[in-house]
């Protein structure tokens, strides 16, 4: 499935571009084009809203790749999302998107996810896709929204990589904003590779790899002009974590390591953290920061 516009692309309120496969054939690739793309699922956030290519229950066949250009500017917002998944034993595509600017905003609808995400779902034996992330401009996380690579089954997680001119995460009024690579089962989460030109900046959201199973925690590397990390008064963690906690069994895996390279100033305050933690068997991984 091909789709070019030389104008706005909207998907809105359940509308959905959909490459899924139920059989053994391969998912069908979508691959779009855009000046600008607007996915908002705010007035009906009880459905799905957006871009998915999944590998079906009763599958074997992978899901198709997900490619997605925009010049301009390309909005998530209100429950909506670009989502790679598993079910099965086929892989889960990968997703590829490049834009002028990113904002991932759920605000409008915080009780659902709203942003990109490839998964590999319970009962599924197939590997998550792969997410790659390149934006000229800014990419903005706000208000619960989220780029993830989970695993929650035997499949590996899939591998997330970012290059950005800068980076701002703001989860001060709501949590679970985040970039994230996680297992919860048996399968090793992705490593997670951010590249900002600029500033990151982290306002009670998170950059995280954790592992609560026996699967393995994913390896986080950043680099960065400068960075930023601020808590807020809530409870909630923000800032760069790797951890490994035990599932019901007892067991668990290593937490990944965490590599951090700033070309200029770190700034971590009123709570904020750069933190590896173990509360199981697993070890906790190295953490390693480098600044100018």
């Amino acid at each position: 499935l091909t789709i070019d516009v030389a104008g706005r692309l909207s998907v809105l309120n359940a509308g959905k571009i959909d490459g899924t496969t139920l059989s053994s054939g391969k998912g069908g690739d979508i691959a779009i084009s855009a000046r600008s793309v607007v996915i908002d699922g705010s007035m009906a956030p009880g459905q799905f809203t957006g871009i998915s290519a999944r590998s079906g229950v009763a599958a074997n066949g992978d899901a198709g790749k997900i490619t997605l250009t925009v010049a301009e500017e390309l909005i998530i917002a209100g429950a909506g999302k670009v989502s790679s998944s598993t079910f099965s034993e086929g892989n889960g595509g990968d997703i590829g998107l490049q834009a002028g600017s990113l904002t991932i905003d759920g605000s409008a609808a915080m009780d659902s996810s709203t942003g990109i995400f490839a998964r590999s779902n319970p009962g599924a034996t197939g590997d998550g896709g792969n997410l790659s992330i390149i934006i000229a401009g800014e990419l903005a996380l706000l208000a619960t929204g989220a780029i993830s690579s989970d695993t929650s089954s035997v499949g590996k997680g899939g591998e997330v990589n970012i290059q950005t001119g800068s980076l701002h995460i703001d989860g001060s009024i709501g949590p679970s904003t985040d970039i994230s690579a996680r297992s919860t089962s048996t399968g090793n989460a992705g490593r997670l590779k951010i590249d900002v030109k600029k500033q990151l900046s982290i306002i009670g959201g998170t950059i995280s790899s954790a592992t609560s199973s026996t699967g393995e925690g994913g390896d986080v590397s950043i680099t960065a002009q400068s960075l930023v990390i601020q808590g807020t008064s809530s409870s909630q963690l923000a800032g760069i974590l790797a951890g490994s906690s035990s599932d019901a069994s007892g067991q668990a895996g290593n937490g990944g390591d965490l590599t951090i390279s700033v070309a200029e100033e770190v700034l971590i305050a009123t709570g904020g953290v750069i933190s590896s933690d173990t509360s199981a068997s697993g070890k906790g991984g190295v953490v390693t920061v480098n600044a100018g």
